[in-house]
């Protein structure tokens, strides 16, 4: 298998990193904090099955296996010295991350969080756990509700903010999200009361407005500009804390009054920096950090972990950061910039199970490790080439479906095709099929996940990685990026659809449709990007309300959906009733059709090739239709697709 055919192993990457999370952020908790080093050696042996199995099933080259052995060897010997294992669990973590997609990672970690610490704030709050509170030396009180210290629930509180930024509101403006920023900024003030936190929530909010005005004629990239010094942020800042770890102790009025500002951490990086000083395989700091925290994670990266670990580190957040403002990733990059500047003053960043974005380092990792992939993005294709593959697609499954005794028939827009233009509506951009309930369970037993030819892949509702409830064919060689819906699978495909059992009273059937319509919303909801999206609910609701609604929505897995609407199509039996129809994603109660006429079957030209289909298939589009042979205004003529590309063979592969 390629890199591009996905693995069904995430599950034990997620087992893994939500209980790292869990560990990290419940450690208070008694029964935790006592088993916590054995609970966390779980949670990473699951993340490294995860990276074994990817690398296996996914054919990475064996130099590149080697190569992250030794570095794991050496990250094991860097152990000795520094005796934490933060260094690996982002290795770890970060080389997980190139067999999943980041945006789907992002969201289950916004969501799982946003859960985890509401229970946890709650549990404190009855004093399941133990909440402590810090008095500052001038008089302040901190409260951590239930973390290890008000610091890590700032932290936690800041990445979940900017998560939510990234996923919900970078692409447009949205009001709401300042109100949701003013309140994150007054409950981190009263709270945690950590500063540097306000501080960047404060410089996040100034920047999405700012972001977001729109001067004619005048526009000025910003990270064009200052792509080399943004790139450079973190070596600059370990340089200043270098700097004035030397020069605090020189009588020199403004230092005093930073360091003031900054609560004495100027005289620990000083005293750090003299009692440390610098390795290149790092120390043991623990006894240090009980007696005197040292709150800058360049610092504590450099002192801790040694001058080779702080160097590759350090590159490979440069190396990230560049990429993504190469590839114009904007909103990815200012939550980077602003977690370096609260690096500054914090160690929290250098924390994964907190700051998840330092795991983007996997995207570096990606470009060095999967160099030998089998595919690559070659060129753009039209309509008439894509209706071409489809079709050679087509044969290719209806042909698979033949040796197997699975009966199919041609339905909606295809067979209308086939009827009025003897092929493709040259506007069409996809194929549907109908397959009956019966032979329809039976492909999903012989075929979920499996490659029927060397190309075409079956996803159904039993795949672990596939969200609709119906059945997908994709050809791996071709993606594609539809216009309204963003999905995990992104490939050419054919649909097949289930033909079930209706009543004869369309009464009924028109409540059971409008109980698939109301599931089938709300699994569009979760897949329909946000400017399709607020399509979906009509009325005077306002846009931030549709956001809010769709997060809602976007909490219960797509499987959750789909499954109620396979359960619900099921509902009158396929066998035993007299008439049936493609409910589960049709029309409406006019996709009904008497049983004995739809096993009728004709064949019909398309494209030059016979395919079957009912006997019945005139009334069928005409109440699907009405006037079906006549052709619909040239405004409702469109093809769907945003982005088509081929995906070639790397001739230098072909030849190995």
């Amino acid at each position: 298998m390629n890199i591009l055919k996905k693995n069904n192993y995430e599950a034990l990457f997620y087992i893994g990193y939500f209980l790292l999370v869990i560990f990290d952020m419940y450690i208070n908790m008694p029964i935790i904090s006592k088993f916590y080093t054995i609970l966390m050696g779980i949670g990473l042996a699951f993340i490294v099955l995860f990276d074994v199995l990817s690398c296996k099933f996914n054919d990475i080259d064996r130099k590149k296996i080697l190569l992250m052995i030794i570095i794991s060897v050496l990250l094991a010997i860097f152990y000795l010295f520094s005796h934490d294992i933060t260094i690996f669990k982002i290795y770890a973590l970060a080389i997980a991350l190139i067999f999943i997609d980041i945006d789907s990672f992002l969201k289950k970690d916004f969501k799982f969080k946003v859960i985890s610490l509401f229970l946890l704030l709650t549990i404190s709050l009855i004093m399941i756990s133990s909440s402590s509170a810090f008095d500052r030396m001038d008089g302040t009180i901190r409260y951590s509700l239930g973390t290890q210290h008000p610091n890590f629930l700032s932290a936690h509180v800041l990445v979940i903010i900017l998560e939510m930024y990234y996923l919900y509101f970078s692409k447009k403006f949205n009001f709401l999200f300042l109100v949701i920023l003013s309140i994150a900024i007054i409950f981190e003030h009263v709270v945690p009361n950590t500063r540097t936190c306000v501080l960047i929530l404060i410089m996040l909010f100034g920047y999405y407005i700012i972001s977001n005005i729109k001067i004619k004629k005048i526009k000025i990239d910003m990270f064009k500009i200052l792509k080399k010094p943004l790139c450079l942020l973190p070596i600059f800042l370990v340089l200043l804390s270098i700097i004035l770890s030397i020069t605090v102790y020189y009588d020199i009025d403004i230092l005093d009054k930073i360091n003031k500002v900054l609560s004495g951490r100027l005289y620990l990086y000083g005293y750090y920096f003299d009692e440390v000083h610098l390795s290149l395989f790092g120390k043991d700091i623990v006894e240090l950090q009980k007696e005197l925290p040292l709150d800058n994670a360049y610092m504590y990266l450099l002192l801790k972990f040694g001058i080779i670990q702080f160097s590759i580190i350090t590159y490979f957040i440069y190396r990230t950061l560049k990429k993504l403002i190469e590839n114009k990733q904007y909103s990815l990059s200012i939550t980077i910039i602003m977690l370096e500047l609260y690096a500054f003053a914090e160690t929290t960043p250098l924390i994964p199970t907190i700051n998840v974005f330092i795991l983007l380092i996997s995207i570096v990792f990606k470009d060095m490790i999967i160099t030998n992939k089998k595919m690559t993005i070659k060129q753009s294709v039209d309509v008439k080439e894509v209706q071409k593959l489809q079709l050679n697609m087509l044969v290719k499954l209806t042909k698979y479906l033949d040796e197997n005794n699975i009966s199919y028939y041609l339905c909606g827009g295809t067979l209308l095709g086939a009827i009025r233009h003897k092929g493709f509506i040259p506007w069409d951009d996809d194929i549907d099929i109908f397959v009956p309930r019966p032979d329809y369970e039976r492909l999903i037993n012989i075929a979920t996940d499996k490659f029927i030819t060397e190309d075409i892949i079956i996803k159904t509702i039993k795949s672990h990685d596939y969200e609709f409830p119906f059945i997908k064919a994709y050809d791996v060689n071709y993606i594609v990026e539809e216009e309204k819906i963003k999905t995990k699978e992104e490939y050419l495909w054919v649909d097949i659809f289930p033909v079930d059992g209706m009543s004869e009273k369309q009464e009924d059937n028109k409540k059971l449709m409008k109980k698939i319509f109301f599931y089938r919303k709300l699994l569009n909801a979760k897949m329909y990007r946000n400017n399709e999206f607020k399509k979906l609910f009509h009325g005077k609701t306002k846009i931030c309300i549709k956001m809010i609604q769709k997060f809602f929505v976007s909490l219960v897995p797509s499987k959750v959906y789909s499954k109620k609407i396979d359960k619900i199509s099921r509902k009158y039996s396929y066998e035993n009733s007299d008439y049936v129809g493609g409910i589960m994603w049709g029309y409406g109660p006019q996709e009904r059709i008497k049983k004995e006429e739809f096993l009728q079957k004709i064949k019909v030209d398309f494209e030059g090739e016979k395919f079957t289909t009912f006997a019945c298939w005139d009334s069928y589009l005409k109440n699907l239709y009405g006037n079906y042979m006549e052709l619909p205004p040239e405004s409702e003529r469109k093809f769907h697709l945003m982005n088509f590309a081929r995906l070639e063979k790397n001739e230098e592969k072909i030849n190995d």
